[in-house]
């Protein structure tokens, strides 16, 4: 009952800021009431989507697919050092029904709790770190895309005033997060049980400090092209959208933040808040909110669209039921 009521009350938000941001933009000449300038407006961007040909869309795809793989990948390289005999494929065919829970099944599960349910499925032996592979992955993956919001920042702050401040935040949050973790997290962090966060946190800085540091560099620099796809991705569609060149290295900046918005657990799927953080964001960098909220429903076309992909394994080896993973057992 519990679950439901945050699923309900999780679309109510995505649609009141759906509906909100959709309304204010200026992509259509109907006026008059709130339903009927959401309709205009939605109307003329899904009119804007006949900008986009067939082959800019297979490209599109193509792109967020080999995203996936190489999460996949990544994810594989920590399997792999921990001494799990799993193969790839399996891992790329979790990540594809995992896209399902992330942008189609009305659900409050996640992407990577599926992901975890059937890795600790197939597992035999020492389930508890295998699913902890997916904690740290989302670490590298974490820290990738700050590295990128830095650089982003360092960039904008030559243009945009503001930014210097942020990249100067970020790089002091950096280094203190090295040396908390080189000199003082042993004896701060191994006093929470290993359910939570910074008991995770522990476990991870532990094995990594002895074992597998290189796959842990290793997977950070693969990181990198996941981080670099999707920027590249986002170029690629307001480019297309408003038809004139667009700074890309603000990019490195924006993308990131704006995803880090969207996972945020407020809303479904990110739709609504990730419209608003579009239209917001690329603001600054003097993109018209008709493009940014337009390539933002791109985007999420785009991620539907691999969801579906994902379907006919999901159908093949639906689960009974998902439930909560216990990482305290099976070990």
């Amino acid at each position: 009952m519990k679950k439901t009521f945050f699923l309900i009350l999780r679309i109510l938000v995505s649609a009141c800021i759906f509906f909100l941001v959709i309304s204010k933009l200026n992509l259509s000449s109907s006026g008059g009431s709130f339903f009927g300038r959401f309709c205009g407006n939605f109307l003329a961007i899904l009119n804007n989507l006949k900008k986009f040909s067939a082959g800019e869309i297979v490209l599109y795809l193509a792109i967020y697919f080999s995203v996936l793989c190489t999460v996949s990948f990544r994810w594989w390289g920590f399997l792999r050092n921990r001494k799990f005999d799993i193969g790839y494929f399996r891992l790329l065919k979790y990540s594809l029904i995992g896209q399902i829970f992330n942008s189609i099944m009305p659900s409050t599960i996640g992407g990577d709790v599926v992901k975890g349910y059937y890795l600790y499925r197939d597992i035999s032996h020492d389930k508890k770190n295998a699913v902890l592979t997916i904690f740290i992955d989302r670490l590298v993956g974490a820290a990738t895309a700050v590295f990128f919001i830095f650089v982003g920042s360092v960039y904008l702050s030559f243009h945009v005033s503001g930014f210097g401040i942020l990249a100067a935040a970020i790089f002091g949050a950096a280094v203190f997060s090295v040396v908390f973790i080189l000199f003082f997290s042993e004896k701060f962090l191994k006093k929470f049980p290993q359910k939570h966060f910074f008991g995770r946190v522990y476990t991870v800085v532990s094995y990594y400090r002895t074992h597998g540091f290189s796959s842990l560099i290793r997977a950070f620099f693969i990181s990198f092209y996941v981080q670099f796809a999707i920027v590249t991705l986002n170029y690629l569609i307001l480019t297309a959208l408003s038809g004139h060149s667009v700074s890309y290295f603000s990019f490195f900046c924006l993308v990131p933040i704006i995803g880090i918005i969207q996972g945020i657990p407020v809303s479904f799927g990110g739709w609504g808040i990730g419209e608003a953080a579009y239209s917001v964001f690329f603001s600054i960098v003097g993109i018209s909110s008709d493009f940014s909220v337009s390539a933002s429903l791109v985007m999420k076309v785009i991620l539907i669209l691999m969801g579906l992909a994902g379907l006919p394994f999901y159908i093949i080896h639906k689960p009974a039921k998902i439930e909560k993973l216990k990482f305290d057992s099976g070990g």
